[in-house]
Formats: C-alpha cells, sequence, structure tokens
C-alpha cells in the first residue's frame, strides 16, 4: 500500500521556508514520481468526443458547494434551463452558469499549445467571475484554515513572491522531458499551495488538471471527483488536503506520491469505462429505432445534439441551428414519431412547450448513479 501523509501541524510558505524551497523544485520532486497508473489510459476507448461535451460532469467541480449539495438539482432542470425556453430558477441558473463557466475554462485550457501565466489569470477571471478582482495576482497575505494567521493550518507564499513561483511552475508544466503524469499531479497541487488568486484557486486548479488530462490521456472523468463517494466523503478532506500538500512532508520532500492519487485516478478511469459502456449500450437502442428510417441530415444532427441537450424548444433550436421553423418542426415531428422525444407542457411558462427525450435523461440519471457508487479502493 502507498504512503499515507497526514498533515496535523501547521505548514508555512513563507519566503526562505522548506516548502516554499520545494515550489522552487517541481522537477527535482518529479523524479521520485514513477510507475504511476495513468500511462495504460490512452488504450481506453472514449466516446464521449463526438458525442457530448465532458460538462456533464463539471456540475460537480465548477464551484465551491457542497458536492453532495448540488445533486438535489436534477438533470432535468438543469436540461430545462438551458433549452432556450426561458425557465428561470434562481439556485438552478446560478449552477448552470458556473458549469458553463467551468467548461468555457477548461476548454480555452485545453485549446492552448502551453500553458502560459495569461492563460492561468484568464481562466481564474472566467471561473471566478462573480469577484472583482478575477483573474488578478493577489497582493496581500493569504492563508488557510483560521481567522488569524497566528492560527492557521497553511500560510501562503507572500504576494512578493508570487510571479517568480508561478513562473517555475508554468516551466515545469510545459517540460516535455517530465512525465505528463507528474507534471500533472504536481501541476495542480503546487497551483494550490501557491494559491496565486484572490478566489477560484481550487476551480483554476482543477480545470488546469482536467484540460491536461483530456488532451494527453482522453480522460473525461476528474479525478477530483473521488470525493462523491459515501466510502470516502468522511474521511476526503483529509485525504485530499494531506495529497495536496503531500510533496512537503514535515516541510521535507517525500519520496513517492500521496495514496490518493493512485485510488482517485484508478477511480476515474475504471468510471469511465463503466460509463461509456453504458452509454454505448444507449446509443444503440436508438440507432436501431432510426435504422430503417430516412431521417434527414437535421434529424441526425438533433438526436446528436439530445446527449448534450436532451430538453429542446422550437426557439432553442433555433437559436443553436439557424434552422427555419419549418426545418425544426420537420425534425422535431420526425423525433416524436419514432419516440424518441415527448412533449411537455409547462406550468410555469404560459403557452410553453418543450420536447424531452426520456432515454437520455435516464441515462443522465444512471451516469449520476455510477458517479456516486461507493467504492473503496484501500486495502
Amino acid at each position: 500500500m502507498l504512503t499515507k501523509c497526514y498533515f496535523k501541524v501547521p505548514m508555512n510558505a513563507t519566503k526562505n521556508s522548506p516548502i516554499y524551497s520545494n515550489l522552487l523544485k517541481p522537477q527535482k520532486i518529479a523524479e521520485n514520481i514513477t510507475d504511476f497508473p495513468i500511462k495504460d489510459l490512452t488504450r481506453v476507448d472514449s466516446i464521449f468526443t463526438n458525442l457530448f461535451p465532458s460538462h456533464f460532469f463539471d456540475r460537480y467541480i465548477a464551484g465551491n458547494e457542497n458536492l453532495k449539495e448540488l445533486r438535489v438539482i436534477s438533470r432535468h432542470k438543469l436540461a430545462l434551463a438551458s433549452s432556450g425556453i426561458g425557465y428561470v430558477e434562481p439556485d438552478v441558473q446560478a449552477l448552470l452558469t458556473q458549469t458553463q463557466q467551468y467548461t468555457k475554462a477548461e476548454n480555452y485550457l485545453f485549446c492552448q499549445n502551453k500553458i502560459t501565466l495569461t492563460c492561468l489569470t484568464k481562466v481564474n477571471k472566467i471561473l471566478a467571475a462573480e469577484n472583482k478582482k478575477a483573474g488578478k495576482i493577489r497582493t496581500t497575505q493569504t492563508w488557510i484554515g483560521a481567522k488569524k494567521i497566528e492560527n492557521a493550518i497553511y500560510v501562503c507564499p507572500p504576494p512578493n513572491e508570487i510571479n517568480k513561483l508561478l513562473e517555475t511552475l508554468v516551466a515545469f508544466i510545459n517540460n516535455d522531458n517530465i512525465p505528463i503524469e507528474a507534471r500533472i499531479i504536481i501541476g495542480h497541487a503546487h497551483l494550490l499551495d501557491i494559491h496565486p488568486f484572490y478566489d477560484g484557486n481550487g476551480r483554476t486548479a482543477r480545470a488546469l488538471m482536467g484540460a491536461l488530462l483530456k488532451k494527453h490521456f482522453v480522460l473525461y472523468i476528474n479525478p477530483s471527483l473521488f470525493r462523491l463517494h459515501s466510502k470516502t466523503t468522511t474521511v476526503f478532506a483529509n485525504e485530499y488536503i494531506n495529497a495536496i500538500h503531500s510533496f512537503h512532508k514535515n516541510n521535507i520532500p517525500i519520496t513517492q506520491y500521496h495514496s490518493f492519487w493512485y485510488e482517485s485516478f484508478q477511480w476515474a478511469i475504471e468510471t469511465q469505462v463503466k460509463i461509456n459502456e453504458l452509454v454505448q449500450q444507449v446509443k444503440n437502442k436508438i440507432k436501431s429505432k432510426i435504422l430503417l428510417v430516412n431521417l434527414s441530415p437535421e434529424g441526425l444532427i438533433l438526436i446528436d445534439y439530445l446527449w448534450q441537450q436532451p430538453v429542446i424548444c422550437e426557439q432553442g433550436l433555433n437559436k443553436k441551428f439557424g434552422w427555419s421553423k419549418q426545418t425544426i418542426q420537420q425534425q422535431i415531428m420526425a423525433l416524436l414519431q419514432l419516440q424518441l422525444i415527448e412533449p411537455k407542457k409547462l406550468r410555469a411558462i404560459k403557452n410553453a412547450i418543450v420536447f424531452s427525450c426520456p432515454i437520455i435523461l435516464d441515462t443522465w440519471n444512471k451516469m449520476d448513479d455510477i458517479l456516486f457508487e461507493a467504492v473503496d479502493h484501500a486495502n
């Protein structure tokens, strides 16, 4: 079993501290990270690329709210809010906006050839848009775990050292001579340890990890989602925090990565395989329904679109595709005849009718069930 490191004593990353020195030497720490299990992930056949974006999973890592509390907002309500019908419920809209911001930030990083300081500040500005100082490097000392710095669990690096630390970090992340798996977990951890922004540091680090995992390993399940499980929730806070700081055991670099990284990445790989299998089964069922039907190109496009938007309306489809009213009505009628969608009249909006896809909404719920399955890799 891999090492578990628990930090019960305060940690200080101010200048000249051992932790500050470690943050300047990520390459040295990376030398001790070998045989990481994510190496084999490129053999996992992902079907998500052309099916629906990974924003499905982003609802749980897009903000700072308790992850399990977010589950009370149903997938159906989220789909209804994004359909274009005009459905507005404050909590639902807030979560939808937060998720869209996270997806936008992660996709932006995914498209970059190199990670730069400008990239990170732009991503933080997207993710923490509600904060007036979003996207700006902090100019004040900050700490974690207490109201007063003398009682803090972790004292972050001083503001006048942040640019230097970030320059070291981005150079490390872009160093192709270092295994990418080491760059991902150390880069994520060090960004949190540096804590360069006023708000949204966790979201920025998760977006960085998610973008790199998609680009290099086609992994759409962020390992930070590992916190969703009942068997790990009670210890998750300690496990995750200790994993972040695991490269500074008692202010001394350790010789192996924390077991949390191994367990969470293994879980992410296994979960993606399960969800791939589920979605493929449903795709086959839909394919069998349309096999003998001569659907138009627009009809096939609409079926693919249902995977990311299983509740649709005429207004939303016009805005998304620019189709005429006649074309939209023809495609909706074709899918109604195939029993892929069914009409729903909304009480909240006068004369409003949406069309939902039960088979995909049911699949969404099953995907959530897979994410929330209780697992325990600890032996």
